[in-house]
């Protein structure tokens, strides 16, 4: 299979080379609109993968390739101006954009660039096709296309807004991935991400024999083979007692766990906007002191739930704060290794407990299969952003800190998720003495299997090269969201 790579306005096929140089083991046939010199059509012959940026999706969209498979939109939208109850950039902004460009093309075009994140100079401008693709920017309406599609968008792009983002796409054939930091410019910001992304799509598009696959009905995960998931270090029996045990002894949890919290908050929103049954059959996975568990009955969500924990004292805890109730059963069950007897379960949660698994993709695989049809997995749990600031302290000084092993962000697209969100809460203390016991007092202080335990002197180093940088500490939220077909 080919891979068509497809720019957007203001840009050529340069744009491709930091992807494309990801991503050398299939042909690439990438196009120019000529912009900057020659224009490139190139033919593509046989089954392909699309690979679109910005506007370049549209323009996929408006020509398709006969033995187009799948679309990977980077940064991309079907419709650039807005329509009556449809988000897009205002037609008058384009407008205003054609009248200066008659004067100024440069200038025009200089300015987008840099708005885009773009501050490299350019050579000589063709001005008509520029000009002819602002026209289409304006009034083309492509319409979209029956195949699979992977939105990937950035949370801090300075050209689409959100709810245009967000919009965009409709269907059961499009899954979303988001990268809260990320701009307008993924492919040359981060590359990898890309890659990996398509990497993870082309497992689901790629055809045999010269024949186009079946549309996955809602990427369901039984597209997903188990062997093929990358695998996160293992943890023994021992370890995953001493979690146990740590997070049975956190008394003080509520006081600390202010990053939990907020990720409960915000995972409960999430799952607040789906459309549930009336009476909803709800498994939540490390449920804790209850914070999720509260967030989502507070929001209304009622039905038949099923909350557990691997710690027994968690779920007492947890059981203490949202009182016993007909349609609550609560249970201690290990949610990456455990079994749950009877129906299907409407809605599978979790919020900052997967983190700890011994493979967190694989877990997500396992448990859906226990979703019934058109149900709903969400998890948040912690990217390998999370702690970096103390990873910092520990390399300024030549050693290694103890975090987790977080899994990459990238490894949940092999799961072809609904959506794929990534947030960063930022937590600031004191000094770093607060910081280590706030972290031991909601029970998170158990290090990785190989961390070699630093002597008094190099601890203190560690600290004060940690106070030297201000004390703040990221925690990078991955919020993961599977969903079964009907």
């Amino acid at each position: 299979m080919k891979l068509l790579l497809a720019h957007g306005w203001g840009f050529d096929r340069h744009f491709w080379e930091p992807l494309a140089a990801l991503l050398p083991e299939w042909e690439h046939v990438i196009d120019d609109r000529g912009y900057f010199g020659t224009p490139l059509a190139p033919a593509v012959e046989g089954p392909c993968l699309a690979v679109t940026h910005s506007f370049g999706t549209m323009r996929v969209l408006a020509d398709p390739p006969p033995g187009l498979v799948g679309l990977v939109a980077i940064n991309g939208f079907e419709r650039f101006t807005a329509l009556p109850g449809k988000p897009g950039i205002p037609v008058r902004v384009v407008d205003r954009m054609l009248r200066r460009f008659e004067a100024d093309p440069r200038g025009v075009l200089a300015e987008f660039r840099k708005t885009c994140g773009c501050m490299e100079p350019f050579g000589e401008i063709d001005p008509e096709p520029l000009r002819a693709d602002l026209l289409r920017l304006r009034d083309s309406r492509p319409s979209l296309l029956q195949v699979p599609l992977l939105t990937v968008h950035g949370g801090q792009d300075p050209l689409l807004p959100a709810d245009m983002r967000e919009a965009g796409f409709p269907g059961k054939h499009t899954t979303r991935l988001h990268q809260e930091a990320a701009g307008h410019l993924l492919p040359l910001e981060q590359p990898a991400l890309c890659a990996e992304a398509v990497k993870g799509f082309i497992e689901m598009t790629e055809c045999h024999c010269g024949q186009k696959p079946p549309v996955p009905r809602g990427f369901g995960l039984r597209y997903v083979r188990h062997s093929d998931l990358p695998k996160a270090p293992g943890l023994d029996h021992a370890r995953r007692a001493h979690i146990t045990k740590a997070f049975g002894a956190a008394s003080d949890y509520d006081r600390h766990a202010h990053i939990q919290r907020k990720a409960a908050e915000a995972l409960a929103h999430r799952i607040a906007a789906l459309d549930l049954p009336d009476n909803p059959r709800i498994l939540e996975i490390g449920c804790g002191t209850g914070f999720l568990t509260e967030a989502l009955q507070a929001r209304g969500i009622g039905g038949e739930w099923l909350i557990t924990d691997i710690s027994p004292a968690m779920i007492e805890r947890c059981r203490a704060r949202v009182g016993e109730n007909p349609g609550r059963r609560f249970a201690v069950l290990d949610g990456e290794h455990g079994t749950v007897e009877g129906d299907p379960f409407d809605l599978i949660c979790s919020s900052l407990a997967l983190q700890w698994f011994d493979d967190a993709p694989a877990a997500l695989q396992r448990l859906s299969g226990w979703l019934a049809p058109d149900g709903h997995c969400l998890v948040a749990t912690l990217g390998p952003g999370s702690f970096r600031e103390w990873r910092a302290a520990h390399e300024a000084r030549g050693l290694t800190a103890g975090t987790p092993a977080f899994v990459p962000v990238e490894t949940f697209t092999a799961l072809a998720p609904k959506a794929l969100t990534v947030e960063h809460l930022i937590e600031h203390h004191d000094d770093a003495r607060s910081f280590l016991h706030a972290v031991k007092a909601i029970g998170a202080g158990t290090a990785h299997p190989a961390h070699r335990p630093l002597s008094r002197r190099e601890l203190r180093a560690v600290m004060t090269a940690f106070e030297h940088e201000g004390c703040e500490v990221t925690y990078e939220v991955v919020t993961c969201h599977l969903h079964r077909a009907r």
